[in-house]
């Protein structure tokens, strides 16, 4: 977001010294569920101009249930993610134009 850690904390409005980033950071102190939300929302406010192909609502933000996997089980693993290719345009076609053609998002 460009923020300094300073900024960030104020945004959030965290009456905290700067070092509390780094603790979250590191996990040595995570995150609650309601400034995990004011983190999402400071990032749609500051982003969301600069993604306007992504929808951000900051309503729906407040209405997520945060959930740390970890907490009830440290040997959690995560799912592993798969990444599919699609073929947006046919080979004729322009790369070019099928990257910024906003349906291939």
């Amino acid at each position: 977001m460009g923020l300094r850690p300073s900024e960030l904390l104020e945004k959030l409005g965290e009456q905290a010294p700067s070092e509390l980033l780094s603790r979250w950071e590191s996990e040595e102190l995570p995150l609650d569920e309601l400034t995990e939300k004011t983190l999402r929302q400071v990032a749609c406010k500051e982003l969301g101009s600069k993604a306007p192909h992504l929808e951000c609502d900051i309503s729906k933000i407040a209405e997520f249930r945060i959930v740390d996997p970890w907490r009830g089980d440290p040997s959690y693993e995560l799912p592993p993610i798969v990444v599919n290719w699609v073929q947006v345009k046919g080979e004729s076609g322009s790369l070019s134009g099928a990257w910024n053609d906003k349906w291939a998002a």
